[in-house]
């Protein structure tokens, strides 16, 4: 059965380094770095979400993890960690693709937020930022 898409959001909130000022990374509960909006349909299959976003930051002194988590309406659904380390680049590109299954009709609000899994070290949101979320099906 072939496959459809049903809504496209894309989210933005910085498309370039330095076109918004540097956000500090907190520790917990982290820092919002996109959300996207997106309307499933109740089409009597297998409804599904295709996640993916791309963060950048900055590394400001040692090394530290920085972990990338994906939330639909508040409950977390994934997370991924990346380690940077200064000594090696002071920029890194973070991206991550989660497909959300089973997906409930209606209007759902996906969220991305950073954290570092450190404390002593710091490390900055410096754009560019961009969440897509796309509404797919049915996959049965």
């Amino acid at each position: 059965m072939s496959e459809i898409i049903y809504d496209v959001a894309v989210a933005v909130p910085s498309s370039r380094n330095g076109e918004v000022p540097p956000t500090n990374i907190p520790v917990l509960p982290g820092v919002e770095a996109a959300r996207a909006v997106i309307e499933v349909p109740a089409n009597g299959g297998t409804n599904v979400v295709e996640l993916f976003a791309s963060v950048a930051v900055a590394g400001t002194g040692g090394s530290n993890v920085i972990r990338v988590r994906y939330y639909r309406d508040g409950s977390q659904i994934f997370f991924g960690d990346q380690a940077i380390s200064t000594a090696v680049e002071q920029f890194y590109m973070i991206s991550f693709l989660h497909i959300d299954f089973g997906v409930l009709p209606g209007v759902h609000t996906y969220t991305v937020t950073v954290e570092k899994l450190g404390a002593v070290n710091q490390a900055a949101l410096v754009g560019p930022t961009v969440l897509t979320a796309m509404s797919i099906g049915p996959l049965d």
